[in-house]
């Protein structure tokens, strides 16, 4: 029995080690506890054998348990058989004698679902006093010969139901809530003082210029009529072609109750370069004893070429010189100020600039009289010029100081000796497929030639004008020149009657000279799409238009369009559309028709045999 004791406790305890060996004998032999193990051992086979045959007692219960549904006895509460049997699993010191294995084998007596799920629940809901019953004896004759269409079997819902293997609850009758009364009701009217507020808030006030203005430009569109049936004021016929020039509208603010631009003098006209129909202008301030409600000094004002007011308008902190769109940013405008700062707008924000350059030393401190924006739609950044010669590099995202400046200016030999001439610019243009040439007007006449890469030699100066240089513009690149490249065709307006046109690459001297002029020239424009037109407006308010490969004696169509100063011209990126502005504040846009707008795949050799002609003859 000890032997036997012994290798059952190393077995099951993992290993018989020489301390368990001391616990053991001093437990089991060293004790006066003496024990029958053999008793144990037939007791506990016993004890096996009866959770076998409840095992499968239970087994086959559980396949006729629907049969015979019993009673439903509560889970938890034991049953008095089962509480009142002893437990016979003998216990030596705490320890079960047990074995893990023999355990596993255990089963616990199978319970009797049927007794808690009966497979079939009925729940009577007839009305009391009103019970239905029929004995087993009522039939009905059904007549068998005649075939009759089975039809499904109707249930009283209400009366009876019954559910098959799960738990029913009663359906509901209940009726959906009604809506809240204040749901149905019509909303209060709004009291005086809430709709002053509405008005008056500047969330409506968006709101409602940026509806009405699209409702606006889609009831005003003439693009439905061909163009000889506009209702035009005024046509003139292009000399011997037979092609007009339309007057389209004229642009001021004589809707606006404040008259905030009007009699000013327009500084820039410019159309956006990716929606044609979008251009702007600035506005010198108010001439004195004129009497206009103006609040700020500078003023810019962004208009559509299809509706007669402007979209929006924005403030500067001084006059506005310079003015132009930005070629990568149909949303963003910059401005060059008359005391050397520089702006920049944003059509989707406020009137007031995004960006505005400090007034120290490092930017400008003179007039800005020329910028524009070179690079590509990855790398770009902002060139400008001030009238004292000082150019500055600018990025757009960055204006709190210039990247890059250098001055220059004409240079003079005075005893041998070249030294700078301190003389005023007045424009600058960058040739339309280079980011470093460039050309700078100045107010004696000359057009000096510029490179911004380090190293280059000092700039090239040629005299042509004897008065101020008003504006100048290089020849625009267009795909279809194929190997053409004319971008080195510099035009050139003055305060002394006159164009130029120059090839400073070919010839340190003036081509030609425009001299059909009464007044002074104060802009010129080559055509975007034409190689060879361009147009210039002058002191009388005439606008001229030219066409290199028809004549160079006179121009091929001449218009009045204000009795003002045409101060500024802008093209249309399609080049059937001039913007002209005058010294009264009014633009006045011209539809350009015929050959003049539409080129022909031959005017672009026919350019350069025109240009070896005049350099021959020069």
């Amino acid at each position: 029995t000890v032997s036997v004791l012994y290798w059952r406790v190393g077995r099951g305890r993992g290993g018989l080690t020489p301390k368990k060996f001391i616990l053991f004998k001093k437990k089991y032999i060293n004790t006066t506890h003496t024990m029958n193990v053999t008793d144990e051992l037939a007791e506990k086979r016993k004890k096996l054998q009866e959770m076998r045959n409840a095992r499968q007692a239970g087994s086959n219960l559980k396949r006729n348990n629907t049969q015979q549904p019993a009673e439903p006895r509560p889970a938890s509460t034991p049953s008095t058989e089962e509480s009142s049997r002893p437990s016979t699993t003998p216990v030596y010191g705490g320890v079960s004698s047990v074995t893990q294995r023999e355990a596993s084998r255990i089963v616990p007596k199978p319970v009797n679902l049927t007794k808690v799920f009966p497979a079939s629940l009925t729940w009577n809901v007839a009305p009391a006093g009103k019970v239905d019953s029929y004995p087993k004896s009522v039939q009905t004759d059904i007549d068998t010969s005649v075939p009759v269409e089975k039809e499904a079997p109707k249930v009283d819902s209400a009366r009876r139901a019954t559910v098959l293997g799960a738990a029913l609850t009663p359906p509901t009758t209940e009726k959906k809530a009604p809506l809240p009364e204040s749901d149905n009701e019509e909303p209060e009217d709004l009291t005086d003082t809430q709709k002053h507020d509405i008005l008056r808030s500047n969330r409506f006030r968006d709101f409602f210029e940026t509806t009405s203005f699209i409702v606006e430009r889609a009831l005003t569109d003439r693009d439905i009529l061909p163009p000889g049936m506009t209702d035009s004021s005024e046509t003139v016929f292009v000399r011997g072609q037979g092609d007009p020039l339309i007057r389209n509208q004229t642009f001021n603010d004589a809707q606006l109750s404040k008259k905030i631009t009007k009699g000013c003098p327009i500084t820039s006209v410019d159309f956006n370069p990716s929606v044609q129909e979008w251009f702007l202008a600035s506005y010198y301030k108010q001439p004195e004893g004129q009497g206009a409600l103006v609040d700020v000094e500078g003023q810019v004002l962004v208009w559509n070429m299809k509706i007669d007011r402007p979209y929006k308008s924005f403030t500067a902190p001084a006059d506005v010189a310079k003015c132009m769109f930005s070629k990568f940013h149909r949303d963003l405008f910059i401005g060059g100020l008359y005391n050397g700062q520089v702006c920049v707008w944003d059509t989707r924000s406020g009137s007031d600039p995004v960006s505005v350059t400090p007034l120290t030393m490092n930017g400008h401190t003179h007039p800005v009289v020329g910028m524009d924006v070179v690079g590509n739609v990855n790398f770009h950044s902002l060139v400008t010029v001030s009238s004292d010669g000082k150019m500055c590099q600018w990025g757009l995202e960055k204006m709190n100081a210039p990247i890059e400046t250098h001055t220059w200016q004409p240079m003079v030999t005075v005893g041998g000796t070249p030294v700078p001439r301190e003389i005023q610019a007045t424009s600058l243009a960058f040739r339309d497929t280079e980011n470093n040439k460039f050309y700078l007007g100045f107010e004696n006449g000359g057009l000096m030639s510029c490179t911004r890469a380090s190293g280059t030699p000092s700039p090239d100066l040629f005299d042509g004008h004897t008065s101020p240089i008003s504006s100048l513009h290089c020849h625009p690149a267009n795909p279809q020149a194929g190997g053409d490249d004319y971008t080195d065709l510099v035009l050139t307006s003055s305060m002394d009657w006159t164009c130029k046109l120059w090839h400073p690459s070919k010839k340190d001297a003036p081509l030609f000279s425009f001299n059909e002029y009464e007044d002074y020239v104060y802009d010129v424009k080559w055509s975007p799409v034409h190689p060879g037109v361009f147009a210039s407006c002058d002191g009388t308010g005439s606008l001229s238009l030219w066409n290199l490969l028809d004549t160079m004696e006179m121009s091929v169509g001449k218009v009045t369009t204000s009795n003002k100063a045409a101060s500024r011209l802008a093209w249309s990126g399609d080049g059937k559309s001039i913007a002209v502005g005058d010294a009264g504040g009014d633009i006045t846009l011209w539809d350009v028709v015929g050959q003049e707008s539409a080129p022909k795949a031959a005017d672009w050799p026919l350019l350069g045999q025109k240009l070896s002609e005049i350099n021959a003859v020069c």
